[in-house]
Order: C-alpha cells, then structure tokens, then sequence
C-alpha cells in the first residue's frame, strides 16, 4: 500500500510540470508570428508535396495529433510524455513561394517545465523531411513507418 501510494504521489509530481497541448499549441504559433525561433529551409517542390512529406514525417515519428490547416499554411503536431522523454507540439509552415518553391519552417515547444527532453525538434522534423524527400524524388510511395 505505502508503494502504490510513493508510486502515485512521484507520477502526480513529474506531470505538474507538463503543461496542456492547447498552451504550448498558442505558444507555437505566437513563436512564429515573433519570427525569432525555429528553422525554415526553402525547397524545390510544389507545397502539395511538401504537405504529403510533412504528414509522412509525422507518422513516422508516432504523433498522437495531427492538427492540419491548409488555408492558413500550417499543421501541428503533439506528442505526449513518452518513456522519459516529455511530450512536444511543433508547428511547420508551408508556404508556396510559387509553383514550384516552398518555404518549410518549424517550431517546436515543449510540454515539460523541468527539463527540455524530446524526440520531435524541428533539427528532427528536417532530417526526417529530407528522408521522404528522397523517398518521392525517387518515384518510390511514402511510407507509413519509419524508413
């Protein structure tokens, strides 16, 4: 009973620290409107491609919610408390400089106070994203697990 108690007590105390996906969502997008934080790279494909890419790193990474909007240029993603790492939300825009350019940025916030620990960054997303675009440029089908 005294360790069913300690064991509730511990796991009360490492999620205070975690806070809701709604928050670090606004947090994602108020990052982006600042323009300070994040990576962005400019790629040679139409955005339709760029979307089809971004939703297959998503998959591959196991994200628990896929958020898209399209008419806003934008999708987030979240993860929550996996193993010992904390869960994430990153935010990636896609925004067509013409037909076939696209501008990809990436912010990601984290869901823990305590410590920075996550699998989803954008230095990830981007290293993924560069996976599947070989992937496509290849002719070969994005897949659904990781390559």
């Amino acid at each position: 009973m005294r360790l069913l108690l300690m064991v509730c007590i511990a796991l009360l105390v490492s999620l205070s620290g975690c806070a809701n996906r709604q928050k670090v969502a606004e947090e994602v997008l108020l990052a982006k409107k600042s323009g300070k934080e994040g990576i962005t790279k400019v790629y040679r494909i139409p955005a339709a491609q760029a979307w089809d890419i971004t939703r297959a790193v998503f998959l591959w990474e196991k994200v628990d919610e896929i958020d898209e909007h399209r008419l806003d240029n934008y999708v987030l993603a979240s993860s929550g408390m996996q193993m010992v790492a904390f869960g994430t939300v990153i935010g990636v825009w896609i925004e067509p400089l013409d037909t076939s350019s696209t501008r990809i940025t990436a912010i990601s916030k984290f869901r823990g106070d305590c410590c920075p620990l996550t699998h989803l960054t954008p230095k990830r997303f981007f290293e993924k994203f560069d996976k599947g675009l070989k992937i496509s440029e290849s002719g070969r089908k994005l897949p659904i697990v990781a390559p």
